[in-house]
């Protein structure tokens, strides 16, 4: 064998890295995205392998572990909104027949998901996976994939406002076996919500300077209307909805009602669910500014975020070989070491390897269940460019 032939490997693998560093953070990925999946990503290890406090302050800086409780999830959802939207052609949306492959490629995803969320539950973690809501989510997403950007928007505020009032009032009795969907930890009719935000933002010119700054002051906006004067009801209402009213007749009712002024974590009121949209939508913006000035410093970050359900299923198989179970932790040095190696895990897969593995499995599904893979066969170009 001949110097030239033993060559041939290496330097093919060489050319396939250079590839993939020079393609690092271009299109069709938006960096900006990415960053803001990966910060959700670190966020929810927090939330499940960290020791976050009681409550947010932001005056005390001890309490901004608090911050990943509950909001690195709905950034995570309303990212999924994004994902979709771009999926199905961003600020240029696809019509006719792409349309329909579209949607059959989300339909296909959201159902994989759906069922690796289902088997995970099965570990026993301790922790509420979220895999099988956020299947869900894409599921539904296929019924208003071709609409605007305003009835997008239009939806999620009605949901926002609606949908907390709604699944308080119905309570844990009378749903039967919905509940897990209805009211879990992540309501479907929520947490809708943050998916069609993400959906209407999608549809955007991410690039925008314009844009970005609009999803600052949106965001900033919602947290002030949210957090503010969800925070400011929640105090005035304490003594109404306090411990001492709520016993006798009527209480129940009371209860009900008082849960719907809080701005708490998972808590699904209206509040939180405004407030942590405006957070979401300021992170993303952020992110967004930063991407190009920062691209080379944030790269693990951005290759976390390009693979974030490898990295979610993977944290959560280590919990469970390691861990037995979430939220027993003592210190923070379970949420550093969780983070410090998907981190250079998923930097190093994106170098070597390029798109994360469970994404490859869901680009497939979504392939095969389009007929993307037979026309690609066809034309003799196998690779998925969604």
């Amino acid at each position: 064998m001949t110097g030239a032939a033993l060559a041939t490997p290496s330097a093919g693998w060489a050319a396939a890295i250079r590839a993939r560093l020079a393609a690092f953070g271009r299109p069709p990925r938006i960096l900006g995205v990415d960053l803001a999946r990966g910060l959700a990503v670190l966020g929810m290890f927090g939330a499940h392998v960290g020791v976050t406090a009681e409550e947010l302050d932001a005056t005390r800086p001890e309490t901004w572990t608090a911050i990943v409780d509950g909001r690195s999830a709905i950034l995570f959802a309303l990212l999924a909104g994004v994902s979709i939207a771009i999926l199905s052609g961003g600020a240029a949306p696809v019509r006719g027949e792409a349309l329909l492959r579209a949607r059959l490629r989300v339909l296909a995803r959201g159902g994989t998901v759906l069922l690796l969320g289902l088997l995970l539950e099965l570990l026993g973690t301790g922790v509420a996976v979220i895999l099988p809501v956020y299947g869900a989510l894409f599921v539904l997403s296929v019924l208003v994939l071709g609409v605007r950007v305003r009835w997008l928007l239009a939806g999620s505020a009605a949901l926002a406002l609606l949908a907390p009032v709604a699944v308080t009032l119905v309570g844990p009795d009378t749903a039967g076996s919905l509940d897990p969907l209805l009211l879990g930890v992540y309501p479907v009719p929520i947490w809708m919500s943050f998916v069609l935000t993400g959906m209407a933002v999608g549809r955007l010119d991410l690039r925008s300077l314009r844009v970005r700054v609009m999803l600052a002051v949106a965001g900033l906006a919602l947290m002030g209307l949210g957090y503010g004067l969800g925070g400011a009801l929640a105090a005035s209402a304490a003594g109404p909805f306090g411990a001492a009213q709520t016993t006798g007749p009527g209480s129940e009712a009371l209860e009900r009602l008082g849960a719907l002024l809080t701005i708490a974590p998972h808590s699904g009121s209206p509040f939180e669910v405004l407030g942590s949209t405006g957070f979401a939508l300021a992170a993303l913006a952020l992110c967004l500014a930063i991407a190009r000035s920062l691209r080379w410093p944030l790269l693990p970050l951005a290759a976390l975020g390009s693979m974030p359900l490898s990295a979610y299923i993977g944290h959560l198989l280590a919990i469970a070989a390691l861990l037995g179970t979430a939220g027993t932790q003592e210190d923070q040095s379970a949420w550093l070491a969780f983070s410090a190696v998907a981190l250079a895990a998923c930097a190093l897969w994106m170098v070597l390897l390029g798109r994360g593995p469970v994404e490859r499995l869901l680009a497939l599904v979504a392939d095969l269940a389009s007929g993307d893979a037979a026309r690609r066969l066809r034309r003799g170009d196998p690779g998925s460019r969604l």
